[in-house]
């Protein structure tokens, strides 16, 4: 088994062979329909909620998990992990990522690193499949790590700033000194 336990939300859309083969934990997300709520994955699939989607009058809304799900899971994971992963959906998108790092501070381990993926989907998806992937070869979690390094798909470096390829003369003016580069 893994030292570092791997938690994400519902909204990575991974399959649940996936899941299941890479040992990630999924929080799922609450979603109403109306007075109906659901658990995302658990108590309504994918199909079923199309399916609902398109026979409703009522469009569908979704909530976070709750701060209390994610201390109850994070508690059992550090009982069978040394530390825990957690990324979620974009804080952009969703509060997800702020009942996640909550529950972190009530619990007040340092062991428990939760990440905002900036990403939604299939973007969380490929970062926590990637993560998953090495996770499972059972190496530390450092700086070092790949698992890190692997973050970097969220969060790419800019791009270099273009130089011209001519001075530039402003208009009635001289031409623009460069530095050589």
């Amino acid at each position: 088994m893994s030292k570092i336990a791997l938690v994400t939300d519902s909204t990575c859309d991974l399959p649940e062979s996936v899941v299941k083969d890479k040992n990630i934990t999924v929080i799922p997300l609450n979603v109403h329909f109306g007075e109906e709520t659901f658990l995302d994955g658990i108590d309504l699939q994918s199909n079923e909620f199309f399916e609902k989607l398109s026979t409703s009058e009522i469009h569908p809304q979704t909530s976070q998990p709750s701060v209390g799900r994610f201390v109850e899971t994070y508690n059992d994971l550090l009982k069978k992990h040394d530390s825990i992963l957690s990324l979620h959906i974009s804080s952009k998108l969703s509060a997800t990522y702020n009942s996640a790092l909550q529950a972190q501070k009530e619990i007040g381990n340092e062991k428990i690193k939760v990440i905002d993926s900036m990403n939604g989907t299939l973007g969380l998806g490929a970062i926590v499949h990637h993560i998953a992937d090495l996770n499972q070869k059972g190496e530390s979690f450092g700086a070092d790590d790949p698992r890190a390094r692997a973050l970097h798909l969220r969060d790419p470096p800019p791009p270099p700033r273009p130089r011209p390829l001519a001075p530039v003369q402003p208009p009635g003016g001289r031409p623009a000194q460069h530095a050589p580069a």
